[in-house]
């Protein structure tokens, strides 16, 4: 049986409007042996389609009318989610709360952002 993703909910801040569905992390998910024509044969049969092969996008941005999903067959990265590079650590979001959630990727894993 799979296990059960971790989710994280992050409501919108002052300069991000984040989305009310959760961001979904699978750990492991990926069929060995994990290559770049394993990882997209994957994602290809649960209907996402291939956009391309990229690095991790360093540049904070977000789509208002898409959603992503990113799986990991190389390296590590480390994303931050739900913070803007204009949302200072001491900006509170609609709840007044501060949300920031970093998150660690490795190989085999799966990222679908709202």
């Amino acid at each position: 049986m799979p296990t059960p993703p971790e989710t994280y909910l992050l409501p919108p801040t002052p300069h991000v409007p984040n989305s009310p569905l959760p961001v979904l992390i699978y750990r492991s998910a990926l069929p060995m042996p994990v290559t770049a024509s394993s990882t997209r044969a994957f994602i290809e049969s649960n209907s996402w389609l291939q956009g391309g092969v990229f690095k991790t996008y360093r540049a904070h941005h977000f789509h208002s009318v898409t959603h992503e999903c990113y799986a990991v067959f190389n390296g590590r990265s480390e994303l931050l989610l739900g913070r803007g590079p204009l949302d200072d650590d001491d900006d509170d979001d609609d709840r007044g709360k501060k949300e920031r959630v970093v998150v660690g990727l490795g190989v085999g894993d799966v990222i679908v952002l709202p």
